[in-house]
């Protein structure tokens, strides 16, 4: 029986003055749009 992976990654830069907080919600709010497209994907954000 074959085994399907999906995998949605969500990217995000830190940018100056950011907290590491506000990186992390960045990068799973760019997960979260990533899940939303078909198939294997990433989103920046």
């Amino acid at each position: 029986m074959p085994l399907h992976i999906r995998l949605s990654i969500g990217v995000a830069a830190a940018l100056p003055g950011d907290d590491p907080t506000a990186v992390i919600r960045r990068a799973d709010h760019a997960m979260y749009a990533a899940k939303k497209l078909p198939g294997t994907t990433w989103h920046a954000a």
